[in-house]
């Protein structure tokens, strides 16, 4: 089934993020602070923390995280890790993670790995991610900061589309969301669970596991999907006619 849904956005993200800085590389061989350990380039974490570092040394960033396609080793333990990170706090050279590219399945690694290093405090009653920013020493210096200067300084997450999406979760397959039959007769559906095209022509075979929708995606008229993965009343979300889904394109069965 090949389809272009008309809304396929999500709404405001919960934290915004701005990029300072990206170094990308076609190979690992090519990136400047990646070690070459194993005959696969396995990425060797006792080893490549020594060498980002170096890299994130004087860098104007708060945190350091390295994806990498490839098994993670740290000591003698690999290829099973999905993610490792320094206790370190906001304020350590230390600020760094290196997190197994696995798409969107990384995210929760990722979050994971980042309040690793800042939950790291000068204190030993906090334990929070948020508490670790609030009681680290270097910020508290930057707390007088005027609302404004801060906001000027961050931009707004982007809004993804559930093709997007898909793309992120498989990153090997062609990114393409497919529509189920249910989430055509019910659109509210596709809060509990969307699937992916595996192949170009975007009929079957489809991603046997779903997906949550985004926070956001209209599921009917003025609604949109919560975190709880539910459709619920949404006063900013779009009216939806006839055309919710958008035109079909191509062939198409159900």
């Amino acid at each position: 089934m090949a389809w272009t849904p008309a809304f396929r956005n999500i709404g405001q993200p919960s934290i915004s993020v701005k990029c300072v800085g990206l170094t990308v590389a076609k190979t690992l061989a090519d990136v400047k602070w990646m070690s070459k350990s194993g005959p696969y380039y396995d990425t060797n974490a006792e080893v490549d923390f020594y060498y980002m570092m170096a890299y994130a040394k004087d860098k104007p960033a708060d945190h350091v995280m390295a994806f990498t396609r490839s098994n993670i080793r740290f000591n003698e333990a690999g290829s099973e890790i999905a993610g490792v990170a320094l206790f370190a706090g906001a304020c350590s050279d230390q600020r760094l993670s290196i997190v197994k590219d696995e798409g969107l399945h990384s995210w929760g690694v990722a979050r994971t790995s980042w309040h690793t290093v800042w939950a790291r405090t000068t204190t030993t009653t906090s334990h929070s991610a948020r508490n670790g920013a609030k009681n680290a020493t270097c910020l508290k210096s930057r707390q007088s900061t005027a609302k404004a200067v801060l906001t000027s300084n961050a931009s707004e997450g982007a809004r993804l589309t559930l093709d997007q999406v898909c793309r992120l979760a498989f990153p090997s397959t062609p990114g393409h969301f497919y529509l189920q039959t249910a989430s055509l007769m019910t659109p509210a559906a596709i809060c509990a669970k969307i699937h992916c095209s595996l192949t170009e022509l975007a009929l079957k075979p489809v991603t046997k596991s779903g997906l949550r929708a985004p926070v956001g995606t209209p599921c009917g008229n003025k609604r949109s999907c919560n975190w709880n993965g539910q459709c619920t009343a949404d006063s900013a979300a779009p009216s939806a006619g006839s055309s919710f889904w958008g035109q079909p394109v191509g062939i198409f069965t159900l």
